[in-house]
């Protein structure tokens, strides 16, 4: 009796082995089973952030050129100027032009253009017959004085006047409104059929001198000469 007792208590004592061997074996593959891949969450967070980086990108930026355009201050000029051309007078509306190489802005009729003709000189002509012109050159004070630029004027028009025959300008209803005119002078001449006038105007800081290309059934010279004297 005593040794069936024993080996039943041997079976049992086995057997609670097996079972505790058998529990182990089962929780190892529980414990350390793989950890599921989480890459691919990250990898759709990149991708959003991707794509809201390149939605910002996309979009137009706006700049205060696009939104509000600078307006030049000679579109909105509605100055005009009145002479006298074949005993008529006329009033007409004018632009503003600028000569880079010299540094000056003139007002003029919009059938006139300005273009640069040679160094410190410019060429103001009218657009449908450009043997109508007005040569203008601006010096500094500092360069030359007015009676400097008052001998070249009389050398030229007597250089190209018949004989040596030129006319001195009387430029008092001319410059009758004028301010800020010093001194003046002028002088014209006719070959044959053409007439050429050179003026000069001295300012309290520069000199103008305009030599004007006309004809007398043009008759243009005022025309010029009130354009002339919008230079500053």
């Amino acid at each position: 009796m005593k040794k069936g007792m024993t080996i039943f208590c041997s079976v049992i004592i086995l057997s609670m082995l097996l079972v505790a061997c058998n529990t182990d074996t089962k929780e190892v593959p529980e414990t350390s089973a793989p950890i599921p891949d989480q890459q691919p969450n990250t990898t759709n967070t990149e991708e959003k952030y991707d794509d809201s980086q390149t939605t910002t990108a996309q979009q137009p930026t706006s700049t205060p050129e696009d939104t509000q355009p600078e307006v030049s201050p000679d579109e909105t000029t509605n100055s005009t100027i009145t002479y006298t051309s074949n005993g008529q007078k006329v009033e007409q509306e004018v632009q503003t032009s600028s000569s880079e190489q010299s540094g000056y802005s003139i007002q003029h009729l919009d059938s006139y253009a300005l273009v640069a003709e040679e160094p410190g000189k410019d060429s103001l002509y009218f657009k449908e017959d450009d043997a109508l012109s007005m040569g203008i050159e601006v010096v500094n004070k500092t360069e030359a004085s007015f009676e400097d630029v008052k001998t070249s004027a009389m050398d030229t028009i007597a250089a190209i006047a018949p004989e040596g025959k030129y006319n001195e300008l009387d430029l008092t209803k001319t410059l009758k409104n004028q301010k800020g005119i010093l001194h003046s002078v002028g002088y014209e001449t006719i070959l044959e059929a053409d007439k050429v006038t050179i003026v000069v105007f001295e300012h309290e800081s520069k000199l103008i001198k305009l030599t004007i290309y006309d004809t007398p059934e043009a008759d243009l010279t005022d025309a010029f000469l009130q354009m002339g004297l919008t230079i500053h």
